[in-house]
């Protein structure tokens, strides 16, 4: 008998979980549930015997849209990990929503799911219901099922691009930060245990040392997060501005093209060529910006991942300490510190592609300043040479307009090689030592000592 037909049948009964609580669950690559912990069991409402060996899709809601599954096999089957907003189905036909995060970790999966606390949430609850409903009227039009997940990740994509996001993966790694500051904002750590002695009291140290080192990361990328943001709309008006720029750069150019005097005409394509190459340096910025915001949002992901490893660490340890769990509750920490130092791997090479991308924005914007003086010293000397060559030409028309444009364009580049060099100047070295200490002392007191 299939495991969908062993489910019950769901009810309007929905269980809340509390912001402190989170599940863990490991995987095969099927989605064989190979542990859970006791959160997962206690909501799910099943014995543990009962979930361990089952596919984890024994508690998989109907109201949920097929496309959501769709997305997250593909990341994940592609080694990316996934977050998503998810409504499951417990053992009595009630339901609970998380918000999931699973990561690829060894042949299987590892995840850290907790209750959603964001306004995304009941924004994604409704893409869901929209989602859900042209999946069901696709079904009966016909299709068969692979169709209808694939048509419903193609309307979830759809609808994430409605509200703003480019993919999927960015609103996932906004949703991620957002719920997890959200719950430290409201949580009390689970490592802090006081009371706690022995290795139990150790673990809860590492993780309060790991949690810190976070911390310090996290506040590098706000800074370059808050930077951007402030050079984004300045680039922009930067870009149009020199865009009128090119503009005056290419009538001076036709004009002194009714001129005989060759030194005239030299001197206009001379002056065309630097604003030309700065107006490229500037649309190259803007797709520059676009790709550190990106950056910026996977790195906060990945800091926000190794947050959830770090704190169900301490969850496991804090168990130990309260009575609440079997002695052997940190024998799952040796799989959470294995993902934590992927998590710390993920964060190593993020951080060094961000870095040499802010490298790259201040380089743009430096290049796009000596361009743009150039361009007002070639013109200079162009008006100068016009006023001999060309007597009969009104050059008012043509230059009138520029000093306006040249003035206005040289304070927002100078605002913006400003933000530029902070943007430069905050960019820090990724310290792995204080991330590799606190991790190899949870694994020296929670990994088994051979026999």
């Amino acid at each position: 008998m299939s495991v969908a037909s062993n489910r019950p049948e769901p009810t309007a009964v929905e269980h809340v979980v509390a912001p402190d609580e989170l599940f863990f669950s490991t995987t095969d690559r099927r989605g064989v549930i190979r542990s859970a912990n006791s959160v997962f069991v206690r909501i799910a409402g099943y014995d543990h015997e009962h979930l361990v060996g089952r596919p984890h899709n024994i508690v998989r809601h109907s109201s949920m849209p097929s496309g959501a599954f769709h997305v997250m096999w593909q990341r994940l089957l592609a080694g990316q990990p996934m977050a998503a907003y998810v409504r499951n189905l417990a053992a009595d036909g009630g339901s609970y929503w998380v918000f999931a995060t699973i990561t690829p970790f060894g042949d299987g999966f590892l995840s850290v799911r907790s209750a959603p606390l964001t306004t995304m949430f009941d924004t994604v609850r409704d893409v869901y219901a929209r989602v859900l409903a042209a999946e069901q009227q696709h079904a009966a039009d016909g299709h068969h099922r692979a169709e209808v997940a694939r048509h419903g990740a193609a309307l979830i994509e759809r609808e994430v691009r409605r509200l703003g996001y480019p993919s999927y993966e960015a609103l996932m790694y906004d949703a991620l930060a957002l719920e997890v500051a959200e719950r430290n904002a409201i949580v009390r750590p689970h490592s802090d245990r006081p009371e706690a002695t022995g290795d139990a009291a150790e673990v809860l140290d590492a993780v309060r040392e790991m949690h810190h080192a976070l911390d310090g990361l996290d506040q590098h990328i706000v800074r370059y997060a808050d930077l951007v943001g402030r050079i984004a709309p300045v680039s922009i008006e930067l870009l149009d501005n020199a865009r009128e720029l090119e503009a005056v750069a290419e009538h001076a150019a036709d004009v002194s093209e009714q001129s005989e005097a060759a030194t005239l005409r030299n001197s206009a394509r001379v002056m065309r060529h630097p604003m030309h190459e700065a107006v490229v340096a500037l649309e190259l910025l803007a797709a520059d910006l676009g790709e550190v915001l990106h950056a910026l949002r996977r790195e906060r992901f990945s800091i926000s991942v190794a947050r959830l490893h770090a704190e169900m660490t301490g969850v496991f340890a804090a168990e130990s300490v309260d009575g609440l769990a079997p002695e052997d509750s940190l024998g799952e920490v040796p799989a959470l510190s294995t993902a934590m130092a992927d998590d710390v791997r993920e964060m190593l090479a993020g951080s060094s592609s961000l870095n040499g991308r802010l490298h790259t924005v201040a380089e743009r914007v430096r290049s796009a300043h000596e361009l743009t003086d150039r361009f007002g010293f070639f013109l200079t000397e162009w008006e100068r040479m016009a006023i001999r060559k060309i007597p009969d030409v009104p050059l008012t028309p043509i230059v009138g307009p520029v000093e306006q444009h040249l003035r206005a364009g040289r304070d927002q580049l100078a605002q913006l090689q400003q933000l530029a060099e902070a943007l430069r100047a905050a960019s820090a070295s990724f310290d792995v030592a204080r991330f590799e200490t606190p991790l190899s002392r949870i694994n020296t007191l929670t990994t088994p000592t051979p026999a």
